[in-house]
């Protein structure tokens, strides 16, 4: 043999990757041990392991590491979809609030045109005093 069977043991450090390999993931490993499976750290350890290993043994520790990942990727999805129907749920926040006031209607402004302002090469100057109906068009000719 070319591996320790400490290292397959169901409590050994890749003991759940072969279990993975060998039985339904759904069935045989909980939801905390797969999340509990770093992927990474386990690939490392079958990629240079501390004793030999059988090419085929490596072969079957990928397959259930490859396994455990798409088991996680599913735990992933399903909670991003859980997460996306509850926010879709809540209803807008523009709901909730109370309807904006009536806008008060603006004073009319004006442009008006100073003799004084001439000295100052300033032509136009606002003015909030209410003016009169025919000054009010910009496009009259008086």
């Amino acid at each position: 043999m070319f591996y320790s069977t400490n290292v397959l043991q169901k409590k050994g450090p890749l003991g759940t990757i072969w279990i993975a390999a060998h039985h339904d993931v759904a069935k045989k490993l909980t939801k905390l041990q797969i999340l509990n499976t770093n992927i990474c750290e386990t690939a490392e350890q079958i990629e240079n392991p501390e004793q030999e290993m059988a090419l085929r043994l490596s072969s079957h520790l990928l397959v259930g590491l490859s396994k455990i990942y798409t088991r996680k990727v599913q735990f992933l999805f399903t909670d991003c979809n859980e997460a996306l129907s509850k926010i879709t749920l809540v209803p807008s926040r523009t709901l909730f609030l109370a309807p904006d006031p009536p806008l008060r209607p603006f004073a009319p402004a004006t442009w008006t045109w100073h003799p004084s302002a001439a000295r100052h090469r300033s032509r136009l100057s606002l003015s909030k005093t209410p003016a009169s109906p025919a000054s009010t068009s910009i496009w009259s000719s008086t």
